[in-house]
Protein backbone atom coordinates (compact mmCIF):
# COMPACT_ATOMS: atom_id res chain seq x y z
CA UNK A 1 0.00 0.00 0.00
CA UNK A 2 0.93 3.17 -1.35
CA UNK A 3 1.99 6.41 1.92
CA UNK A 4 0.48 9.77 1.30
CA UNK A 5 3.16 13.02 0.94
CA UNK A 6 2.17 14.73 3.96
CA UNK A 7 2.12 18.82 3.52
CA UNK A 8 5.83 19.41 3.63
CA UNK A 9 8.26 22.53 2.99
CA UNK A 10 8.07 22.27 -0.99
CA UNK A 11 4.07 22.92 -0.22
CA UNK A 12 3.84 24.87 2.53
CA UNK A 13 5.07 28.05 1.19
CA UNK A 14 2.91 27.80 -1.69
CA UNK A 15 -0.16 27.79 0.11
CA UNK A 16 1.49 30.33 2.58
CA UNK A 17 2.40 33.20 -0.28
CA UNK A 18 -0.29 32.80 -1.98
CA UNK A 19 -2.61 33.11 0.97
CA UNK A 20 -0.62 36.05 2.00
CA UNK A 21 -0.52 38.32 -1.45
CA UNK A 22 -4.01 37.83 -2.17
CA UNK A 23 -5.27 38.63 1.52
CA UNK A 24 -2.57 41.72 1.13
CA UNK A 25 -4.02 42.73 -2.36
CA UNK A 26 -7.56 42.80 -0.90
CA UNK A 27 -6.93 44.41 2.03
CA UNK A 28 -5.39 47.55 -0.69
CA UNK A 29 -8.03 47.46 -2.76
CA UNK A 30 -10.26 48.13 0.09
CA UNK A 31 -8.13 51.68 0.85
CA UNK A 32 -7.42 54.84 -1.54
CA UNK A 33 -6.14 53.55 -4.79
CA UNK A 34 -2.12 53.57 -4.72
CA UNK A 35 -0.13 56.01 -6.56
CA UNK A 36 3.11 54.84 -8.53
CA UNK A 37 6.25 56.90 -9.45
CA UNK A 38 8.53 56.36 -12.19
CA UNK A 39 8.44 54.35 -15.00
CA UNK A 40 11.17 51.72 -16.31
CA UNK A 41 13.92 53.64 -18.21
CA UNK A 42 13.67 50.19 -20.85
CA UNK A 43 10.17 50.55 -22.42
CA UNK A 44 8.81 47.23 -23.86
CA UNK A 45 9.48 46.24 -27.25
CA UNK A 46 7.01 47.26 -29.93
CA UNK A 47 5.09 44.36 -30.85
CA UNK A 48 5.19 42.58 -27.31
CA UNK A 49 2.28 40.91 -25.43
CA UNK A 50 4.04 41.62 -22.22
CA UNK A 51 3.50 45.16 -19.88
CA UNK A 52 6.41 46.51 -18.38
CA UNK A 53 5.89 46.89 -15.04
CA UNK A 54 6.36 50.17 -13.16
CA UNK A 55 8.70 50.08 -10.10
CA UNK A 56 7.64 52.41 -6.77
CA UNK A 57 9.77 55.61 -6.91
CA UNK A 58 9.51 59.07 -5.87
CA UNK A 59 6.48 61.14 -7.58
CA UNK A 60 7.04 63.79 -9.51
CA UNK A 61 4.17 66.02 -8.17
CA UNK A 62 4.35 66.01 -4.12
CA UNK A 63 1.76 63.64 -2.09
CA UNK A 64 -0.84 66.12 -1.49
CA UNK A 65 -0.92 67.75 -5.17
CA UNK A 66 -4.45 66.25 -5.62
CA UNK A 67 -5.68 68.66 -2.60
CA UNK A 68 -5.14 71.36 -4.59
CA UNK A 69 -7.38 70.53 -7.78
CA UNK A 70 -11.34 71.07 -6.29
CA UNK A 71 -14.61 69.29 -7.47
CA UNK A 72 -16.70 71.64 -8.32
CA UNK A 73 -19.49 69.98 -10.28
CA UNK A 74 -22.81 69.20 -8.07
CA UNK A 75 -25.42 66.53 -9.05
CA UNK A 76 -24.78 62.62 -9.30
CA UNK A 77 -22.59 61.46 -11.89
CA UNK A 78 -21.16 58.49 -12.71
CA UNK A 79 -18.04 56.92 -14.25
CA UNK A 80 -14.25 57.85 -14.51
CA UNK A 81 -13.03 60.49 -16.66
CA UNK A 82 -9.32 60.61 -17.49
CA UNK A 83 -7.78 64.23 -18.25
CA UNK A 84 -4.10 65.77 -18.65
CA UNK A 85 -3.17 68.33 -16.45
CA UNK A 86 0.03 70.49 -17.02
CA UNK A 87 2.29 70.92 -14.34
CA UNK A 88 5.61 72.84 -14.95
CA UNK A 89 5.28 72.69 -18.32
CA UNK A 90 5.23 68.84 -18.38
CA UNK A 91 1.30 66.70 -18.95
CA UNK A 92 0.47 64.66 -16.17
CA UNK A 93 -2.89 62.24 -16.56
CA UNK A 94 -5.03 62.21 -13.71
CA UNK A 95 -8.47 60.23 -13.13
CA UNK A 96 -10.95 61.87 -11.28
CA UNK A 97 -13.94 59.23 -9.87
CA UNK A 98 -17.42 60.50 -10.56
CA UNK A 99 -18.89 58.06 -7.73
CA UNK A 100 -16.27 58.34 -4.92
CA UNK A 101 -15.86 62.42 -6.08
CA UNK A 102 -11.54 61.90 -5.52
CA UNK A 103 -9.02 62.85 -7.95
CA UNK A 104 -6.05 60.52 -8.28
CA UNK A 105 -2.93 60.44 -10.39
CA UNK A 106 -2.69 57.93 -13.21
CA UNK A 107 0.34 58.76 -15.00
CA UNK A 108 2.93 60.81 -13.26
CA UNK A 109 6.83 59.64 -13.88
CA UNK A 110 9.19 61.45 -16.10
CA UNK A 111 8.14 62.85 -19.59
CA UNK A 112 5.08 64.66 -20.78
CA UNK A 113 2.05 62.47 -20.98
CA UNK A 114 -1.18 63.66 -22.40
CA UNK A 115 -4.51 62.81 -25.11
CA UNK A 116 -5.98 59.87 -22.95
CA UNK A 117 -8.27 57.39 -24.10
CA UNK A 118 -10.31 54.50 -22.20
CA UNK A 119 -10.69 51.38 -23.36
CA UNK A 120 -14.02 49.90 -23.96
CA UNK A 121 -13.53 47.80 -20.61
CA UNK A 122 -12.35 50.95 -18.95
CA UNK A 123 -9.10 48.44 -17.64
CA UNK A 124 -6.83 50.25 -20.11
CA UNK A 125 -5.97 53.44 -21.06
CA UNK A 126 -3.88 54.69 -24.08
CA UNK A 127 -2.02 57.85 -24.20
CA UNK A 128 0.91 59.86 -25.68
CA UNK A 129 4.13 60.53 -24.14
CA UNK A 130 7.99 61.32 -25.13
CA UNK A 131 9.20 59.23 -21.82
CA UNK A 132 10.99 57.03 -24.18
CA UNK A 133 12.55 59.76 -25.93
CA UNK A 134 10.00 60.17 -29.67
CA UNK A 135 6.40 61.03 -29.08
CA UNK A 136 4.94 57.56 -28.90
CA UNK A 137 1.17 55.29 -28.30
CA UNK A 138 1.52 53.31 -24.60
CA UNK A 139 -1.14 51.64 -22.83
CA UNK A 140 -1.39 52.22 -18.85
CA UNK A 141 -3.45 49.51 -16.48
CA UNK A 142 -5.61 51.36 -15.12
CA UNK A 143 -4.00 51.49 -11.46
CA UNK A 144 -1.22 52.41 -12.70
CA UNK A 145 0.92 49.83 -11.75
CA UNK A 146 1.84 48.39 -15.78
CA UNK A 147 2.52 50.07 -19.14
CA UNK A 148 3.50 48.99 -22.84
CA UNK A 149 5.26 51.20 -25.37
CA UNK A 150 2.60 50.65 -28.52
CA UNK A 151 4.26 52.91 -31.00
CA UNK A 152 8.14 53.11 -31.82
CA UNK A 153 9.80 55.42 -34.10
CA UNK A 154 10.99 58.96 -35.45
CA UNK A 155 7.15 59.81 -36.36
CA UNK A 156 5.47 61.98 -33.84
CA UNK A 157 2.55 59.57 -32.60
CA UNK A 158 -0.17 61.45 -30.88
CA UNK A 159 -3.97 61.08 -29.70
CA UNK A 160 -5.08 57.20 -29.46
CA UNK A 161 -9.11 56.56 -29.84
CA UNK A 162 -9.71 52.91 -28.95
CA UNK A 163 -12.38 51.04 -31.60
CA UNK A 164 -15.64 49.61 -29.88
CA UNK A 165 -14.62 46.22 -29.69
CA UNK A 166 -11.27 46.91 -28.48
CA UNK A 167 -9.19 45.46 -31.18
CA UNK A 168 -7.66 48.70 -32.64
CA UNK A 169 -6.30 51.75 -31.72
CA UNK A 170 -6.48 54.80 -34.26
CA UNK A 171 -3.89 57.73 -33.76
CA UNK A 172 -2.29 60.68 -35.73
CA UNK A 173 1.24 60.00 -36.85
CA UNK A 174 2.79 63.44 -37.61
CA UNK A 175 5.86 63.46 -40.19
CA UNK A 176 6.98 66.81 -39.31
CA UNK A 177 9.68 66.85 -42.23
CA UNK A 178 7.10 67.50 -44.57
CA UNK A 179 4.53 68.95 -42.22
CA UNK A 180 1.87 65.79 -42.91
CA UNK A 181 -0.38 64.01 -40.93
CA UNK A 182 -2.45 60.98 -41.07
CA UNK A 183 -4.58 58.15 -39.19
CA UNK A 184 -2.82 55.16 -38.33
CA UNK A 185 -4.23 52.42 -36.51
CA UNK A 186 -2.59 49.44 -34.06
CA UNK A 187 -3.32 46.56 -32.91
CA UNK A 188 -3.79 47.39 -28.84
CA UNK A 189 -0.21 45.21 -27.98
CA UNK A 190 1.72 46.95 -30.43
CA UNK A 191 1.94 45.47 -33.70
CA UNK A 192 0.86 45.64 -37.39
CA UNK A 193 0.44 49.54 -37.54
CA UNK A 194 -0.24 50.93 -40.33
CA UNK A 195 -1.79 53.91 -42.39
CA UNK A 196 -5.54 54.22 -42.45
CA UNK A 197 -5.73 57.49 -43.89
CA UNK A 198 -3.11 58.70 -46.84
CA UNK A 199 -3.89 62.34 -47.66
CA UNK A 200 -1.95 65.83 -47.72
CA UNK A 201 -2.07 68.24 -45.08
CA UNK A 202 -2.66 67.19 -41.25
CA UNK A 203 -5.49 64.93 -40.61
CA UNK A 204 -5.80 64.71 -36.97
CA UNK A 205 -7.57 63.39 -33.62
CA UNK A 206 -9.52 60.38 -35.08
CA UNK A 207 -12.47 59.77 -33.25
CA UNK A 208 -14.39 55.84 -33.84
CA UNK A 209 -17.95 55.91 -34.00
CA UNK A 210 -19.91 53.36 -32.11
CA UNK A 211 -20.74 50.90 -34.79
CA UNK A 212 -16.93 51.21 -35.47
CA UNK A 213 -17.29 51.72 -39.11
CA UNK A 214 -16.52 55.57 -39.44
CA UNK A 215 -13.64 57.50 -38.31
CA UNK A 216 -14.35 61.29 -37.77
CA UNK A 217 -11.24 63.57 -37.69
CA UNK A 218 -9.72 67.06 -38.27
CA UNK A 219 -8.35 68.13 -41.19
CA UNK A 220 -6.57 71.41 -42.76
CA UNK A 221 -6.41 70.68 -46.42
CA UNK A 222 -9.25 72.29 -47.28
CA UNK A 223 -8.41 76.01 -46.35
CA UNK A 224 -9.23 78.58 -45.23
CA UNK A 225 -9.68 76.58 -41.68
CA UNK A 226 -9.75 73.10 -40.41
CA UNK A 227 -13.01 71.02 -41.48
CA UNK A 228 -14.57 67.69 -39.58
CA UNK A 229 -14.28 64.90 -42.42
CA UNK A 230 -15.91 61.27 -41.82
CA UNK A 231 -13.74 58.12 -43.84
CA UNK A 232 -15.22 54.70 -44.20
CA UNK A 233 -13.37 52.52 -42.88
CA UNK A 234 -14.79 49.73 -45.45
CA UNK A 235 -15.06 52.13 -48.54
CA UNK A 236 -12.07 54.13 -47.59
CA UNK A 237 -14.58 57.09 -48.51
CA UNK A 238 -14.16 60.39 -47.03
CA UNK A 239 -16.82 62.97 -46.85
CA UNK A 240 -16.53 66.18 -45.22
CA UNK A 241 -19.65 67.08 -42.58
CA UNK A 242 -18.23 70.45 -41.14
CA UNK A 243 -16.49 72.91 -43.42
CA UNK A 244 -17.21 76.28 -44.17
CA UNK A 245 -15.13 79.54 -43.57
CA UNK A 246 -14.88 78.64 -39.86
CA UNK A 247 -12.93 76.20 -38.36
CA UNK A 248 -14.21 72.79 -37.70
CA UNK A 249 -11.89 70.84 -35.38
CA UNK A 250 -12.09 68.00 -32.41
CA UNK A 251 -15.40 66.31 -33.15
CA UNK A 252 -16.64 63.24 -30.69
CA UNK A 253 -19.62 61.24 -31.23
CA UNK A 254 -22.71 60.72 -29.36
CA UNK A 255 -23.01 57.26 -27.62
CA UNK A 256 -25.81 56.09 -30.74
CA UNK A 257 -23.65 57.76 -33.56
CA UNK A 258 -26.26 60.35 -34.62
CA UNK A 259 -24.56 63.10 -32.76
CA UNK A 260 -21.69 64.89 -33.17
CA UNK A 261 -19.96 67.39 -30.97
CA UNK A 262 -17.03 70.09 -32.27
CA UNK A 263 -15.40 72.57 -31.58
CA UNK A 264 -15.84 75.88 -34.38
CA UNK A 265 -15.70 79.30 -34.70
CA UNK A 266 -12.41 81.79 -35.67
CA UNK A 267 -9.36 83.37 -33.94
CA UNK A 268 -9.99 84.11 -30.39
CA UNK A 269 -13.54 83.03 -30.41
CA UNK A 270 -14.26 79.45 -30.76
CA UNK A 271 -17.51 77.55 -28.98
CA UNK A 272 -18.77 74.29 -29.00
CA UNK A 273 -21.69 72.92 -31.91
CA UNK A 274 -23.76 69.69 -32.25
CA UNK A 275 -24.14 68.46 -35.46
CA UNK A 276 -27.75 66.30 -35.77
CA UNK A 277 -26.19 63.84 -38.49
CA UNK A 278 -29.76 62.43 -39.53
CA UNK A 279 -31.75 66.12 -39.93
CA UNK A 280 -28.28 67.38 -41.34
CA UNK A 281 -28.93 70.27 -38.78
CA UNK A 282 -26.37 72.32 -36.74
CA UNK A 283 -26.38 74.21 -33.15
CA UNK A 284 -24.83 76.19 -31.09
CA UNK A 285 -24.50 74.82 -27.25
CA UNK A 286 -22.10 77.08 -25.88
CA UNK A 287 -20.92 81.26 -26.30
CA UNK A 288 -18.06 81.45 -23.12
CA UNK A 289 -15.40 84.11 -23.11
CA UNK A 290 -12.53 82.62 -24.53
CA UNK A 291 -12.02 79.39 -26.52
CA UNK A 292 -14.02 75.82 -26.19
CA UNK A 293 -12.59 72.86 -26.72
CA UNK A 294 -11.46 68.86 -25.98
CA UNK A 295 -15.26 67.93 -26.08
CA UNK A 296 -16.63 64.52 -25.03
CA UNK A 297 -19.88 63.23 -24.83
CA UNK A 298 -20.93 61.43 -21.59
CA UNK A 299 -21.16 57.66 -21.71
CA UNK A 300 -25.12 58.12 -21.44
CA UNK A 301 -25.36 60.56 -23.78
CA UNK A 302 -26.75 63.14 -21.57
CA UNK A 303 -23.43 65.64 -20.77
CA UNK A 304 -20.49 67.04 -22.67
CA UNK A 305 -17.15 67.52 -20.37
CA UNK A 306 -15.13 70.04 -22.07
CA UNK A 307 -11.85 72.32 -21.67
CA UNK A 308 -12.80 76.01 -21.15
CA UNK A 309 -10.48 78.40 -21.26
CA UNK A 310 -10.68 81.37 -18.21
CA UNK A 311 -9.55 85.16 -17.86
CA UNK A 312 -5.89 83.99 -18.33
CA UNK A 313 -5.18 82.81 -21.53
CA UNK A 314 -4.48 79.28 -22.48
CA UNK A 315 -5.25 78.15 -19.02
CA UNK A 316 -8.19 75.60 -19.54
CA UNK A 317 -10.53 74.34 -16.84
CA UNK A 318 -13.19 71.27 -17.20
CA UNK A 319 -16.71 71.82 -17.62
CA UNK A 320 -20.34 70.38 -17.55
CA UNK A 321 -22.88 71.42 -20.06
CA UNK A 322 -25.91 69.39 -19.90
CA UNK A 323 -27.76 68.68 -22.78
CA UNK A 324 -31.62 68.74 -21.45
CA UNK A 325 -31.53 72.53 -19.91
CA UNK A 326 -28.26 73.73 -21.48
CA UNK A 327 -26.48 74.36 -18.18
CA UNK A 328 -22.79 74.85 -17.76
CA UNK A 329 -21.25 74.38 -14.53
CA UNK A 330 -17.54 73.90 -13.52
CA UNK A 331 -16.06 70.00 -12.86
CA UNK A 332 -13.22 71.15 -11.51
CA UNK A 333 -10.83 73.99 -10.45
CA UNK A 334 -7.48 74.39 -10.32
CA UNK A 335 -4.46 77.03 -10.91
CA UNK A 336 -3.35 74.77 -13.70
CA UNK A 337 -4.36 73.93 -17.38
CA UNK A 338 -6.39 71.18 -17.85
CA UNK A 339 -7.36 69.43 -20.97
CA UNK A 340 -8.21 66.65 -23.33
CA UNK A 341 -11.05 64.28 -20.78
CA UNK A 342 -12.03 60.91 -21.39
CA UNK A 343 -15.02 59.66 -19.70
CA UNK A 344 -16.07 55.84 -19.25
CA UNK A 345 -18.71 54.46 -17.51
CA UNK A 346 -17.28 51.33 -15.90
CA UNK A 347 -16.30 52.21 -12.44
CA UNK A 348 -13.44 52.05 -9.59
CA UNK A 349 -16.29 49.79 -7.98
CA UNK A 350 -16.51 47.10 -10.63
CA UNK A 351 -12.96 47.28 -11.63
CA UNK A 352 -12.02 46.66 -8.09
CA UNK A 353 -14.53 43.63 -8.13
CA UNK A 354 -13.37 41.66 -10.87
CA UNK A 355 -9.95 42.34 -9.45
CA UNK A 356 -10.95 40.65 -6.22
CA UNK A 357 -12.49 38.06 -7.94
CA UNK A 358 -9.47 37.24 -10.39
CA UNK A 359 -6.94 37.39 -7.27
CA UNK A 360 -9.80 34.89 -5.59
CA UNK A 361 -9.72 32.23 -8.39
CA UNK A 362 -6.10 32.90 -8.71
CA UNK A 363 -6.14 31.57 -4.90
CA UNK A 364 -8.63 28.61 -5.00
CA UNK A 365 -6.22 27.60 -8.30
CA UNK A 366 -3.39 27.70 -6.05
CA UNK A 367 -4.67 25.61 -3.40
CA UNK A 368 -6.33 23.08 -5.71
CA UNK A 369 -2.50 22.51 -6.73
CA UNK A 370 -1.22 22.29 -3.22
CA UNK A 371 -3.55 19.83 -2.13
CA UNK A 372 -2.84 17.61 -5.34
CA UNK A 373 0.66 17.61 -4.56
CA UNK A 374 0.28 16.86 -1.19
CA UNK A 375 -2.22 13.67 -2.26
CA UNK A 376 0.37 12.09 -4.74
CA UNK A 377 1.76 8.99 -3.56
CA UNK A 378 5.28 8.10 -2.82
CA UNK A 379 7.51 5.82 -4.82
CA UNK A 380 8.16 3.93 -1.60
CA UNK A 381 5.79 2.65 1.16
CA UNK A 382 8.02 4.32 4.36
CA UNK A 383 6.81 7.62 5.71
CA UNK A 384 8.62 10.97 5.11
CA UNK A 385 11.64 11.44 7.84
CA UNK A 386 11.42 14.41 9.68
CA UNK A 387 15.24 15.08 7.79
CA UNK A 388 14.02 14.36 4.62
CA UNK A 389 15.15 16.73 1.65
CA UNK A 390 11.86 18.04 0.16
CA UNK A 391 11.83 17.77 -3.59
CA UNK A 392 13.56 20.59 -5.13
CA UNK A 393 14.61 22.07 -1.85
CA UNK A 394 18.00 21.75 -0.27
CA UNK A 395 17.93 21.84 3.55
CA UNK A 396 20.72 23.86 4.76
CA UNK A 397 22.29 22.77 8.65
CA UNK A 398 21.46 25.73 11.10
CA UNK A 399 25.30 25.64 11.69
CA UNK A 400 25.96 26.93 7.96
CA UNK A 401 23.31 29.82 8.23
CA UNK A 402 25.17 33.19 8.08
CA UNK A 403 28.18 31.93 7.07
Amino acid sequence: MNAQRPFSRSVLPLLLGAYIAINAAIAAAQVEMPMHGAVSATPTVEGSPTATPIPTLEHLLPPNFESRIRIAYEGKLSGRIAFAITVDEQDRIMVLDLDGRKVRRLVDWPGSHSFPSWSPSGAELAFSSDQGGGQDIYVVDWIGQTQRQITRGPRLNEHPNWSPDGKVIYFTSTDDTKGVANIYSVDPQGISAKPTTRFSGRNMVAKVSPDGRTIAYSTNRNWPGWDVCEFNLATARETCVLAGTESYCRADWSPDGNLMAYTFGQFETLNLGILDRSRGSRREVTKMEGKEYDVAFSPDGAYLVFAAEGALKGTYNLHLLNLTDGQVQRLLDAPFAMRYPAWTKVTTLELESARIREMQRALAEAQATATALALQPTSTPSAVSETTEPEGLAIVPPTAVGN
